[in-house]
């Protein structure tokens, strides 16, 4: 359905789902299914630790480790992560085993943007 039409029968312009991987490509986000999700996750819950996150999203935590990885970029290997990254890897002042995730400036105004897109979006099925 193109646009116009969509407009004209009252549908939604675009799928806000596929509208919200588009933003995160956008952004330099990596590609994958997986990495989405992480950042949802993320959104909805910082503080979150490797292996919380790795638990939420269904993956090992070696799996989500690369992932957070390259949204966050490292110190070490700065052409690892993406730039501007999305992620901050925080130490606790406890344990410095544990690291917390939490979104950069740059991942709270595509959380936004996502936020957005969803408070916009038209139900899938009208309510009859």
């Amino acid at each position: 359905m193109s646009e116009a039409l969509a407009a004209q029968s009252g549908g939604r312009r675009r799928n806000t789902i596929l509208e919200g991987l588009e933003l995160f490509r956008a952004a330099s986000a990596p590609r994958s299914f997986a990495s989405f999700v992480v950042f949802l996750y993320t959104c909805e819950n910082e503080g979150l630790t490797f292996s919380e996150a790795a638990e939420l999203a269904g993956m090992s935590v070696a799996s989500a480790s690369r992932i957070i990885r390259s949204m966050a970029g490292s110190a070490e290997e700065p052409e690892y992560g993406i730039d501007p990254p999305l992620l901050a890897v925080a130490g606790s002042t406890t344990d410095r085993r544990v690291k917390a995730l939490r979104l950069t400036p740059e991942g709270c105004a595509l959380r936004d943007a996502l936020e957005g897109l969803i408070a916009a979006a038209r139900p899938i099925r009208p309510v009859i």
